[in-house]
């Protein structure tokens, strides 16, 4: 079963400016709780360049970041997952922006790769080995 029906985002804010030639707020933000205590957060807002982008960022529970922009909206692939181990694994794989960054407790040294990320919590990942 896909995660259409069993995820929920719900708008938590949505900025009161609207001076834009859509007339739509220039920011609004949609987010969905994980069970595993992290969140997926979806934002749509007007950048300072002056055009639209969706962002995507997943916070892990120890409270590592990834975030992936340039028209990345999660809420359109829904339909591909069938756990929020995917959901989060398709933000960490598209992260161009923040990418985690946490420490490797085995090495002494700040890391930044996704699928040892994915390996430490215990997602399973056949397309990487950490």
């Amino acid at each position: 079963m896909d995660m259409r029906n069993r995820v929920m985002f719900r708008k938590t804010y949505e900025s009161k400016d609207s001076c834009n030639d859509r007339g739509a707020p220039n920011e609004t933000c949609w987010h969905h709780s994980l069970m595993n205590g992290g969140s997926i957060s979806v934002v749509e807002r007007l950048t300072g360049f002056g055009w639209w982008d969706i962002e995507t960022g997943y916070r892990s529970p120890c409270g590592q970041f990834w975030l992936a922009s340039g028209d990345c909206d999660i809420r359109d692939h829904l339909a591909q997952f069938s756990s929020e181990d995917e959901m989060i694994e398709w933000v960490i794989r598209n992260a161009n922006n923040c990418t985690g960054g946490h420490l490797d407790f085995y090495h002494r040294s700040w890391t930044v790769t996704p699928a040892r990320f994915l390996h430490n919590v215990g997602i399973p990942t056949t397309q990487v080995t950490p």
